[in-house]
């Protein structure tokens, strides 16, 4: 890796919001999967494109050209929508419109987003008790947070919910990710109140003491800032005493009844323990390790959506809002299989944990672009140039048919075989990496093409 993105790294571990979802950046390594120059490329078609691609306007509040979601989503209760990386303005905000079309058109009342469940959790209760939207944009990850494309999209959540609309706002994330569970000791302050409300006598408990004195050497890691604020130290025999006493509490909140919290304990506790031993070393050099941090931070994420979609939302139409990478299923079917030594062909993705559980009723959008630029950046800043996208690529081809942004679905590809079937590409996980799969359709559902990105701005 170079110097320069060392030193970025490196400043973005200073603040606490931004380093503990550096792991979130480092599943999309940046590579180059070459393309000979004397390859032969099969263009998708016209008919097809014709028949199958839906056109969107860019830089419209209207929603009228998106009513084809209603044909293309069906009946599915769960809607993914993803992001090519977390740096994506044009992405961020044409997410949002598709996200108010799901809420007004289609019914849709619950977004779920790739941030702590705990945090959103309180963001949830604060935004029922205030009234005020703004509670849940601080509960939020940093870069959505700031974010100048989501203005509009908080603007259309407050009015819905001034107009008296039931919305509901979740997090499926195994971390702590805001200052709402990271600050003060503040989820472990809650756990402490909920317990002595339920059974003062078990609050006193030497069980409960003793696994609260741990939760107080973690709470003193969090407020040392920077790596030591979610690198937990723990040797292996306090990691296994600190699962049992976990699982000993977990089974006492779910007898009372309180499944939500016995969930958030499950993944949190857990999520201590998978980060026990983190280092930028280690993340950047050691990709055996990263590979296992990454699946299993997936894994824990799966576990909360599972209880999250089956459970308190299994009634509900729900928005999943993420990284697409998380969100993909049959990411071991991928070329190239091998990002600077992390295995896509050995990883695992909470979509692929999911789909067979609600495979009839999901539909996955992932994005990509094809040129301009993205990052952080303040107005009026330049960000990093998008290298064009190879000729074999999907956004190449929909370039060349003069489209500005579209709705790909995958459902049919296999009418145009000649195309999809000879190494079609699609750049979904970053901007430097062209990847192609021998199935697109078994990856996600569709997938949302933008000819020009441009950057996050605050």
């Amino acid at each position: 890796m170079k110097a320069t993105v060392k030193k970025q790294m490196a400043s973005t571990l200073k603040k606490v919001g931004r380093g503990v979802h550096l792991v979130g950046f480092l599943v999309f390594p940046l590579f180059n999967f070459a393309q000979s120059k004397n390859e032969r490329v099969t263009n998708l078609s016209g008919q097809w494109v014709s028949e199958n691609v839906h056109s969107i306007k860019l830089n419209t509040d209207e929603l009228k050209d998106l009513e084809f979601l209603k044909n293309e989503v069906g009946n599915k209760r769960i809607v993914a929508i993803g992001e090519q990386t977390h740096n994506d303005g044009a992405t961020f905000q044409l997410r949002g419109k598709m996200i108010e079309y799901l809420i007004e058109e289609m019914g849709f009342e619950v977004i779920l987003f790739e941030a702590g469940m705990f945090d959103l959790h309180y963001a949830n209760e604060s935004v029922k008790r205030s009234m005020q939207i703004d509670s849940l944009r601080n509960g939020i990850l940093w870069f959505w947070k700031n974010a100048n494309q989501h203005d509009h999209l908080f603007a259309y959540l407050q009015q819905q919910l001034q107009k008296g609309k039931e919305l509901e706002f979740g997090g499926f994330d195994c971390k702590l990710t805001s200052s709402y569970g990271r600050k003060n000791g503040h989820y472990a302050n809650m756990l402490k109140a909920l317990v002595k409300t339920l059974d003062s006598q078990f609050f006193s408990s030497a069980d409960f003491v003793s696994y609260l004195h741990v939760w107080d050497r973690i709470d003193a890691d969090m407020k040392k800032g920077g790596l030591g604020s979610f690198s937990f130290k723990m040797n292996a025999r306090e990691q296994a005493d600190f699962l049992k006493q976990s699982q000993f509490i977990q089974q006492w909140l779910f007898n009372k009844g309180q499944l939500e919290w016995a969930q958030m304990v499950n993944t949190i506790d857990k999520g201590i323990v998978l980060y026990a031993d983190f280092s930028i070393g280690k993340a950047l050099f050691n990709k055996e390790w990263l590979l296992n941090l990454n699946n299993g931070r997936d894994s824990l994420m799966a576990e909360n959506l599972q209880y999250q979609l089956a459970t308190k939302y299994a009634n509900k139409k729900v928005i999943l809002f993420g990284a697409t990478y998380h969100f993909a299923r049959n990411i071991q079917t991928i070329t190239p299989s091998k990002v600077r030594g992390l295995r896509l062909d050995k990883s695992v993705t909470t979509g692929g944990i999911l789909h067979p559980m609600f495979h009839n009723e999901i539909y996955t959008i992932g994005f990509t672009a094809h040129e301009g630029t993205y990052g952080y950046v303040k107005k009026g800043g330049k960000g990093k140039s998008v290298k064009k996208a190879s000729s074999k690529s999907l956004s190449y081809q929909l370039v060349n048919q003069k489209y500005d942004a579209a709705f790909v679905p995958l459902k049919n590809i296999s009418a145009d075989s000649q195309y999809w079937s000879n190494g079609a590409i699609i750049r979904f996980l970053d901007y430097k990496t062209d990847t192609a799969a021998p199935d697109w359709s078994a990856v996600m559902d569709a997938v949302v093409y933008i000819k020009t990105m441009t950057p996050i701005t605050y």
